[in-house]
Formats: structure tokens, C-alpha cells, sequence
């Protein structure tokens, strides 16, 4: 992860399967990260995503280390 003023970019990589993003998607939702852009590949049923996402209320860059730390608990799920 790295934050830099307006947004902190988050980078994933995993095996592929159906729902993944869908899952992905929710849990940032859930945690109230806007989803700036994202860029995302597939190969042979693996999964690379680098995301650039910022908090829903500020705008800004997510660094508080417990949200953070409690969206990567999530998404390691």
C-alpha cells in the first residue's frame, strides 16, 4: 500500500475465481473506500489488481493504519 495525498493505491495479486472482484469491491464498500480506478489482469487463473482508492468522506488518501489494517485482514479472507 502507499498513500499519496488524494488517493493510496493497494496492489493484490491471488488465484483467480468466479466472484473475486465482486468480493473485492464489497469489502472496500463496506469499509467506505471510493474506488478511484483500478486496473486489473488474469492469466492462467491467477488475479493482479492494483487499485487507487480514497476515503468516501474526506476525499483524501485512507492512512489510518486500523482501517487499513482491517482491509487487508479482509481481503487476505
Amino acid at each position: 500500500m502507499h498513500s499519496s495525498g488524494d488517493h493510496t493505491a493497494i496492489e493484490l495479486t491471488g488465484r483467480d475465481r468466479p466472484g473475486l472482484l465482486s468480493e473485492i469491491f464489497a469489502v472496500l464498500a463496506n469499509l467506505h473506500f471510493n474506488v478511484i480506478a483500478a486496473e486489473v489482469w488474469t492469466h492462467n487463473r491467477r488475479i493482479a489488481c492494483l487499485l487507487y482508492v480514497n476515503d468516501d468522506s474526506t476525499c483524501r488518501a485512507v492512512d489510518d493504519p486500523s482501517r487499513l489494517s482491517t482491509m487487508e485482514v479482509q481481503l487476505n479472507n
